[in-house]
């Protein structure tokens, strides 16, 4: 044994305890051996002595073997109890056995029996050890194969579920996809591995594919001379051939229809792809539809696009894009001329601020910084001065811009600036020259020593001259008329001024209106009415 074995011995004869650690010892056995008298040091040595092998005498003063055993299986079952004794009955012997204790060894005979009794013991209890832990072994295999198995039925049932609710999402897709596809305004249909048309959805019931329905189940060389003159119909019957055999799908940007029962040439646009059916069979599935008013509309875009590109460059109007990410701008061929910048020119806000005259620079960046403000409405209105960077003259400019914003609440950022920059340096010269032609007419009006009053007709519902309102009249009028004011005059009509002005002076202002030419004569004013 190679074990150190820890043995408590209860004897209250010390030359028996001596006797038998001689035994054992004698025969080679490595052990430690606590001897106790009482039954409060045995208890006691149980706990803390924890030993492998318990060899007890039967009969002591206050204690004796049967409870001693007791209360070793009641605190270490496992621990093999022999008893060693003197004389003993052979019933209290089969009784001591009984009540668990490994075997008896008489005191006479310890030589020839207590080695042997005790390897016994031993050997049982590092077999009932060993099944146990074997049991044990097998209890907990057994838990958690019970476990793996709840799991897995768990998982399988969840699998099952999951499958049904699928299936059943799988079924509602799919009548949710056939509704779809009836329900598409192109065509669609789909020909099997045979050649048959194996469905037609409502959208190719339209004027040129009526009543197609019937053709379903057809074979599909039959059904597209039924539907095509026979060149036409070859055509097509090749290009779906060449799809299902090669799987090289087919786009077909515009096809003419000469319809069979008008005179009117349509166009098609229609393309094939090559998928696998459910029987795991190839097929062929067509889309297509009428792109006639598509043609129109298109032809119509080219011209809006062609005009609208004449507009721009007559109103010298281009368009910007602006990110405030990244500072990247992205300008057409008008704005690049403005700021003086070839096609090739790198454009970035640095650019931008760089051909900004000086005079306008806070302003702009005060309605930059609002416009791309999240709290703000994201628009941009305002005219400023460029100083191209090729040296070319100062321009004035009006630009103008939506700012598009993304995300929401704290996290709502503008990711572009788009609008159009316009070259008002025209309007701003024409704007400065009427100015100062107004000054110098307003200065001339006001200092004429003549008269000079303009009106503007006014007419009924018929079209006929009603009557004139005063526009503008000059301080040698206001004077002749009796009038306070230039404000108080303007906008009040002839017969306010002068009553019954309309019916002494409408023969006059309708030869000049009828004539067309400048007319004088002389006249006497009544006295003018306050």
């Amino acid at each position: 044994m190679d074990k150190t074995l820890r043995i408590l011995i209860l004897e209250d004869n010390p030359a028996d305890a001596e006797l038998v650690q001689f035994e054992l010892e004698d025969a080679g056995i490595t052990f430690t051996a606590n001897v106790v008298m009482t039954e409060e040091d045995f208890v006691r040595e149980l706990r803390e002595f924890s030993p492998d092998l318990i060899l007890s005498d039967y009969d002591l003063p206050k204690y004796n073997g049967a409870l001693a055993l007791a209360e070793a299986k009641r605190r270490c079952p496992d621990i093999p109890f022999i008893l060693v004794t003197g004389a003993v009955t052979e019933d209290r012997a089969i009784d001591i056995l009984t009540q668990g204790a490994k075997d008896y060894v008489l005191k006479n005979r310890l030589g020839q029996r207590l080695v042997p009794a005790i390897k016994r013991a031993l050997a049982e209890a590092g077999e009932h050890r060993a099944r146990k832990l074997a049991e044990e072994d097998l209890r907990n295999t057994h838990r958690e194969l019970e476990s793996k198995v709840r799991e897995r039925t768990a998982a399988l049932e969840a699998e099952i579920e999951e499958r049904k609710k699928t299936e059943a999402q799988v079924s509602q897709s799919q009548k949710l996809l056939s509704e779809l596809i009836d329900r598409c305004p192109f065509g669609i249909y789909i020909i099997d591995s045979q050649f048959r048309i194996a469905h037609m959805n409502v959208g190719s019931q339209n004027d040129a594919f009526r009543n197609v329905r019937p053709l379903i189940g057809r074979l599909f060389n039959e059904a597209m001379h039924t539907l095509w003159p026979d060149d036409v119909a070859e055509e097509i019957i090749a290009l779906f051939r060449h799809t299902l055999d090669t799987g090289e799908p087919y786009y077909s940007p515009r096809f003419t229809n000469p319809r069979h029962d008008a005179d009117m040439v349509e166009s098609y646009e229609w393309e094939l792809h090559r998928l696998t059916l459910p029987d795991g069979q190839f097929g062929v599935v067509c889309y297509y539809f009428d792109s006639t008013k598509l043609r129109e509309a298109e032809q119509e875009l080219r011209e809006s696009d062609f005009r609208l590109g004449l507009v721009l460059e007559a109103g010298k109007l281009g368009w910007h894009d602006y990110k405030p990410p990244t500072g990247e701008i992205t300008w057409d061929r008008n704005c690049r001329a403005i700021w003086g910048l070839g096609l090739d020119d790198h454009v970035d806000i640095n650019v931008f601020w760089a051909g900004i005259h000086p005079d306008s620079v806070e302003e702009t960046k005060r309605k930059l910084e609002a416009s791309v403000d999240p709290a703000g409405d994201g628009r941009f209105d305002g005219e400023y001065l460029v100083r191209p960077l090729d040296g070319s003259p100062f321009q004035w400019v009006h630009a103008t811009g939506r700012t598009v914003f993304e995300g929401t609440g704290t996290d709502r950022h503008a990711t572009h600036l788009i609008g159009t920059v316009q070259d008002i340096t025209e309007r701003k010269q024409a704007e400065e020259a009427l100015r100062k032609s107004e000054e110098k007419y307003r200065s001339l009006f006001e200092n004429m020593t003549e008269e000079v009053h303009f009106w503007k007709l006014v007419r009924d519902e018929q079209g006929q001259i009603k009557t004139w309102r005063v526009v503008d009249v000059n301080p040698p009028a206001l004077k002749a008329w009796g009038r306070k004011s230039r404000e108080d005059t303007i906008g009040r009509t002839a017969d306010e001024i002068y009553p019954g002005a309309s019916d002494h002076f409408m023969p006059i202002v309708q030869k000049i209106m009828s004539e067309g030419v400048p007319y004088s004569y002389d006249n006497y004013f009544p006295p003018p009415v306050d």
